[in-house]
């Protein structure tokens, strides 16, 4: 017989196991644009995680409903989510009363502890930790502080509140109690729609209030109420404050004290690393920021001929001259 038995030449066979990637969950109020999720894709590749062939990140909206975080949290349950990351301290309680088998990180979140998300900060003892803005640091008090400083004499502060309940009252609870302490008087208004804001806004000019502060949440995302506040500041050139974002030149707002860009993002890829290696939400401590910036626009303020303390200027993290 020619030739050798076909088993002498075959080819040895190499079973290959593909591995599926990891599934992460994301929720918020509004869709997250690849730039803003940038720092967490950057930190989870130094924690050795690819994107695309060790983990996948499948995202959802729930609009001005928060209570569809639920639904959201089940669906991407379902769909084979092992971890969910939610934006809002809103968003993080509906998940969590939906998907308890699910552990769930906070990107931010306020006083989730006094709301019964966590039990302390060091050992939140449920299936909820990750980061928190608001919880045992004055920061809305510190707001108010930074006003006084930036305007010498400062007696009265106009408030745009639009931060939902239930750490939203909380918030207002510590900047009162702030601008007491410093003997301020608020004129507070909460928001829930551009109506609201062009009440507000009316009644504002109307009392020739000159420094307002504004809370950067859902309704101000909307480019209209943008729009709205814009053009108010043209018209009545009050200081404005805000307490996130980043200072630029076409911007109406003239300071603004934040967590520095990105960086509770980032953070946010530790703890989803460490759940998927088998951590327990449970055993793993909510974190506050460890630094706070201090931005100013000394660019508008020249404009509005307002003069800044040099003092608050040699303190501040980012200048825009």
């Amino acid at each position: 017989m020619l030739g050798a038995p076909p088993l002498l030449f075959a080819r040895p066979v190499v079973a290959q196991v593909l591995r599926k990637p990891r599934m992460i969950g994301l929720i918020g109020s509004v869709p997250w644009q690849r730039p803003w999720l940038e720092p967490f894709f950057s930190g989870m590749q130094e924690l050795g995680w690819a994107e695309g062939n060790d983990f996948i990140l499948e995202q959802r909206a729930t609009g001005p409903e928060f209570s569809r975080a639920a639904q959201l949290a089940i669906e991407l349950r379902d769909r084979g989510a092992e971890i969910l990351v939610t934006s809002t301290t809103n968003v993080a309680i509906e998940a969590s009363r939906a998907a308890r088998s699910l552990p769930i990180v906070m990107m931010t979140s306020g006083y989730p502890v006094e709301i019964g998300l966590a039990a302390s900060l060091h050992r939140p003892g449920g299936n909820v930790t990750g980061l928190s803005i608001y919880a045992g640091k004055e920061v809305f008090a510190k707001q108010v502080q930074l006003l006084t400083e930036a305007r010498p004499g400062l007696r009265r502060v106009g408030v745009l509140w639009d931060y939902p309940p239930p750490d939203g009252p909380l918030g207002i609870r510590e900047m009162q109690a702030g601008a007491r302490s410093l003997g301020i008087e608020l004129e507070l208004f909460t928001l829930h729609g551009s109506e609201d804001l062009q009440a507000a806004l009316a009644t504002l000019a109307y009392r020739g209030v000159d420094t307002l502060f504004v809370t950067v949440g859902f309704v101000n995302f909307q480019p209209s109420n943008w729009s709205l506040i814009s053009a108010h500041v043209k018209r009545n050139r009050p200081f404005v404050s805000l307490d996130t974002g980043r200072i630029r030149d076409d911007s109406f707002a003239m300071m603004i004290y934040t967590i520095p860009a990105g960086e509770h993002v980032r953070r946010t890829a530790w703890y989803v690393d460490r759940i998927l290696k088998g951590a327990k939400p449970a055993d793993l401590p909510i974190e506050l920021p460890s630094r706070f910036e201090l931005q100013l626009n000394l660019q508008l303020a020249r404009q509005f001929g307002i003069e800044l303390p040099t003092s608050l200027i040699a303190r501040a993290d980012r200048v825009l001259e």
